[in-house]
């Protein structure tokens, strides 16, 4: 649903996907930086620990979040929707998590990636996509992080 919204408020990123102007790849990165499904994650300390200013004891539990590594000042602009910035030679390894990292990494990554790769051109192939009012755009929390979108607009190509 976030691919569908951004689009539907991007005129400029469905042209420019349709004509390869801009990576699929890209995009997908870059949706999932601005809107990971999960927002935060909770963990638990398996040994004491001392992070910048933050103690934790064996046990203390804590919050990470996925936002606020996706949001910091590490990226340039960080609220715009930018795709072209994963051109860029960065080290993405501890501010780019959607899917987490390690052995905890979502088993559904690869499954996941595959989908969008497949459904976005799919959907933009097929229809073009617009929003009556982007400014009622709203996001809703549940099991996940999503749009809340009341007139979101596809009409055949």
């Amino acid at each position: 649903m976030w691919a569908a919204t951004i689009l539907a408020c991007r005129q400029d990123l469905q042209n420019g996907l349709r004509a390869q102007q801009v990576s699929v790849d890209n995009f997908i990165q870059e949706l999932l930086r601005l809107y990971p499904a999960v927002p935060f994650i909770t963990r638990y300390a398996e040994q004491d620990a001392v992070i910048g200013k933050e103690i934790f004891k064996t046990g203390d539990a804590f919050i990470i979040s996925i936002f606020g590594l996706h949001y910091s000042d590490f990226w340039s602009d960080p609220f715009v929707f930018n795709p072209e910035r994963f051109n860029q030679d960065l080290c993405l390894r501890d501010h780019y998590m959607p899917f987490l990292i390690g052995a905890r990494t979502c088993g559904g990554r690869k499954l996941a990636e595959l989908e969008l790769r497949v459904a976005i051109p799919a959907l933009l192939d097929n229809f073009k996509l617009s929003v009556k009012d982007p400014a009622k755009i709203s996001a809703d929390y549940g099991l996940s992080f999503r749009p809340r979108v009341a007139d979101l607009l596809l009409k055949k190509i």
